[in-house]
């Protein structure tokens, strides 16, 4: 597990980067979910389990509170930048395959936990989300969910969340995949160093018809 002591972030910004705690988990949900919407009315994750949002709502603060270490809704994955002692933005990020591959981790929790229809739903569905996306590189530090909540956005928020989070863990590869449709992040992350390393483009219907975007970008940061 990826982990650092906690300290305040430097000016300009009086905020606190803080690993998350039990009493985060109903925003984190509410903000992964906005991520997987990514700016749309379509949520490839609960597209992917054929449920409603409230229902994923209920299910990620389930899995946020059950899930190891190791992958992007384990609770122990999430930092959270605070400003006047509320959250405005988070990330999650992990060693991808430690202590297991994350792909590994969700599976095995989820199989258990989900009902026969949505788990079969999830069988159903999975290599078509496999297929949108890039292999997580074992040792790799993975950013997921990097959020910035909508009163918050246009304040330099996002920009403070990674240069906070890269301060943390100096001298690491760093991966973060993005929806094509995500161009301001897109510019964010090259701003921060980061360079495309490859792009997907899938046109299959479901794909089309659940997720923001049928193309996928991975963004990697090299020391």
């Amino acid at each position: 597990m990826v982990k650092s002591t906690e300290k305040p972030l430097r000016k300009p910004f009086n905020m606190l980067l803080r690993t998350a705690s039990i009493k985060d988990i109903s925003w984190l949900a509410s903000a992964i979910i906005a991520c997987e919407k990514s700016g749309t009315s379509r949520c490839g994750l609960a597209g992917l389990l054929s449920i409603s949002e409230p229902e994923l709502q209920a299910l990620l603060e389930q899995w946020l509170q059950q899930m190891p270490a190791g992958s992007e809704w384990s609770l122990e994955s999430f930092w959270v930048m605070e400003d006047q002692s509320e959250p405005v933005a988070c990330s999650a990020v992990w060693e991808e395959g430690k202590p297991k591959p994350s792909a590994w981790i969700k599976a095995a929790l989820l199989m258990k936990g989900l009902s026969p229809t949505t788990a079969k739903n999830f069988q159903s569905h999975s290599p078509l989300v496999a297929d949108f996306m890039f292999p997580r590189e074992p040792g790799a530090l993975q950013l997921e969910y990097v959020y910035v909540s909508p009163k918050a956005q246009g304040k330099g928020f996002g920009k403070t969340l990674l240069n906070g989070l890269m301060e943390k863990f100096p001298g690491r590869k760093i991966q973060v995949q993005l929806f094509g449709n995500n161009a301001i992040a897109e510019k964010l992350y090259q701003k921060l160093g980061f360079q495309i390393a490859g792009r997907v483009e899938r046109s299959h219907p479901f794909i089309q018809k659940h997720y923001p975007s049928t193309e996928k970008i991975l963004m990697e940061f090299l020391p």
